[in-house]
């Protein structure tokens, strides 16, 4: 968007549309992996209750709630 011929009239118009607590999106940028922020400890960010290393449920079958279907 920034490198076409209308990209700072179109940052500009899209800026003040966006609420202020959301302007930071226009200025995200890729980086290389390597250059990204590391977190010592990640698990410190999780909710209450939530322990690392469990597993997350299956989806939805989408034969639930057919007639002779049972979740076990």
């Amino acid at each position: 968007m920034h490198r076409s011929p209308s990209g700072q009239q179109d940052r500009e118009r899209i800026a003040q549309a966006l609420p202020d607590d959301q302007r930071y999106l226009l200025d995200l940028r890729s980086i290389d992996v390597r250059e990204a922020p590391r977190v010592r400890d990640p698990q410190q960010f999780l909710a209450p209750g939530i322990t690392f290393g469990g597993q997350s449920p299956a989806p939805p079958s989408e034969r639930a709630g057919h007639p002779g279907f049972n979740i076990t």
